[in-house]
């Protein structure tokens, strides 16, 4: 079987890594990488999909039954597995829509626990964000969903 990704990058590392091992267990593993631009671009591509592809990271959001990729949207959803779940959309809403952290804690928790007791996705491993900074720095805060640990920059400042 063919395994897909997307060439440049981390992205291109893990599936090369991912080929490897699985050719190293036993199956005829091919691997395929393609150039990020025409991943992108090339709906055919995306629509005939003879493969399994490895880029996708798995987010809250991209396991939304409204994200499915289908002929309708030109295979342009963020939900290239194709599952759906009512119970993890609406506590995906529940957790979207939050103001207190312990209550986004809870739905985020249930969000994956129904991940898990489902396994749509089975990640490989987690990427995770460290951002130090020294203690009089005020202003760094924790990584928002569809955004970066630095989209506050200019509100940063040093204590006095």
């Amino acid at each position: 079987f063919e395994i897909w990704g997307i060439a440049e990058g981390q992205e291109g590392r893990e599936t090369t890594a991912v080929a490897d091992f699985l050719k190293r267990a036993g199956f005829d593993a091919q691997l395929q990488l393609f150039p990020s631009q025409r991943m992108q671009s090339d709906d055919e591509l995306k629509s005939t999909f003879p493969a399994w592809r490895d880029n996708y990271g798995v987010s809250e959001n991209r396991l939304l039954g409204s994200n499915v990729s289908t002929p309708e949207n030109k295979w342009g959803g963020t939900n290239k597995f194709g599952w759906a779940n009512q119970e993890f959309d609406r506590l995906f809403d529940a957790w979207n829509t939050s103001l207190a952290k312990s209550d986004r804690d809870q739905h985020d928790i249930q969000m994956w626990k129904v991940v898990s007791d489902e396994l749509p996705v089975l990640p490989l491993y987690y990427n995770l964000t460290t951002l130090p900074y020294g203690g009089r720095l005020e202003g760094p805060r924790g990584l928002v969903p569809g955004s970066t640990n630095y989209g506050n920059l200019h509100q940063w400042q040093w204590a006095q």
